[in-house]
């Protein structure tokens, strides 16, 4: 077996604010959708050792289904560790692959035909990274089709370049984040790394017992691991693009506040138009005349903040904090959106409060279209009009 070169990796400064709930009992699994077996199909129809190395998307003929990924976050330590079941179906028979991972130490990869390990046919495979943007090439002795279950065991430094996982040192001790947008989920963990592969991840995460553990996905259950360590199961995601997977373990303190209402606004404003009126009085008792401005109370509250440009790239970002009014933190949301168009062609799904980050954002006015969801499983789903939102990057 060979492994991955790894990469050398550093710290970064980052804020995170959390709310955690009390933990709850584990989702039930989710229900396996009908194996395809594998297909003998003519040699002629394989795709060969000479295939180039994709230096653009991946082949359409692989297609990940679902992921499960195992992590092992330490913050004290310089290196996560984990493990990636990545359910795909070839469309043709195939004894090699390529997926997504840069710098990954990949120690174990195996890929099982039709149910996966448990079916007891898995056949030990080889990684091996072929190209500085992250592209791998995994490849096994004999050709497959159909469903199977690639296993893939890795370890890989934390990040220097303010991607991917890394880690930061704070006044509480060290902390690990995760941003994965626009293709950096490859350096944290084997994937699919495109936008158009949108899959369900199952993701857990064991870390030390007093650091708190915070995902995009509700927890569905915690569990402890020895004495001082804990595994933390979050709920299945929708299906997601890989850069939309997101986590965080560290020191974090968790708070939260109610506002009383106050002397100007006794009790909180509806949503829609609202006209507010005021004037005032000089100091020689004169009285103004009456101002007024219209506003509106969307239905999603939203927040934005400009970063410093990317300082390799010059490439400005916009990161905007969106919550659903009157929602249940308990409930998951998803997100759709655009931006100077009412497309909504993106999405991304979390709690009643989530954040929403777009890359590469030109300079001049924008503006950001955004509706909600409620998930399908909290009842009648609640959808809200679609609020537009104009912002300004510098």
């Amino acid at each position: 077996m060979r492994t991955s070169p790894g990469v050398t990796l550093g710290a970064l400064t980052a804020v995170l604010v959390s709310c955690h709930g009390p933990a709850r009992e584990p989702a039930p699994p989710r229900r396996a959708a009908p194996i395809t077996p594998p297909v003998a199909t003519p040699v002629a129809a394989m795709a060969g050792p000479s295939e180039p190395v994709p230096r653009g998307p991946l082949p359409a003929d692989v297609r990940p289904t679902h992921e499960t990924l195992e992590l092992d976050i330490d913050p004290d330590r310089d290196r996560l560790r984990g493990t990636a079941d990545i359910a795909i179906h070839l469309d043709r028979p195939r004894d090699h692959l390529w997926i997504h991972g840069r710098g990954l130490a990949v120690s174990a990869a195996t890929i099982a035909p039709g149910g996966g390990p448990a079916s007891g046919a898995a056949v030990e495979a080889r990684w091996e990274e072929v190209d500085p943007i992250g592209v791998a090439r995994v490849s096994w002795p004999s050709a497959i089709s159909g469903d199977a279950v690639l296993h893939l065991v890795f370890d890989a430094a934390y990040d220097d370049q303010l991607v991917g996982a890394y880690r930061v040192t704070t006044s509480s001790g060290r902390a690990v984040f995760s941003k994965f947008e626009a293709i950096y989920a490859r350096r944290a963990f084997p994937c699919f790394d495109e936008p158009s592969f949108k899959v369900p991840f199952d993701i857990a995460i064991t870390a030390p017992t007093a650091d708190a553990v915070i995902g995009n996905m509700p927890v569905a259950g915690e569990s402890p691991v020895g004495t001082a360590r804990k595994r933390v199961q979050f709920q299945t995601t929708p299906p997601l693009p890989s850069y939309l997977v997101a986590f965080a373990v560290g020191p974090f303190d968790t708070r939260g506040a109610a506002l009383a209402p106050g002397a100007l606004r006794p009790v909180a404003l509806p949503i829609g138009t609202h006209t507010i009126y005021a004037r005032y009085i000089d100091a020689n008792g004169v009285a103004s005349p009456v101002y007024s401005q219209t506003f509106r109370v969307d239905p999603i509250a939203i927040t934005v903040q400009q970063p410093p440009a990317d300082f390799s790239t010059g490439k400005r970002s916009a990161l905007f904090t969106v919550g659903v009014r009157n929602g249940d933190l308990a409930e998951i949301w998803t997100f759709k959106y655009s931006v100077d168009s009412p497309a909504l062609d993106h999405s991304t799904s979390g709690s009643v409060m989530t954040a929403v980050t777009l890359e590469d954002v030109k300079p001049g006015a924008h503006t950001l279209y955004i509706q909600a969801t409620r998930d399908q499983t909290a009842g009648q789903p609640p959808t809200t009009p679609v609020v537009e939102y104009p912002f300004t990057i510098n």
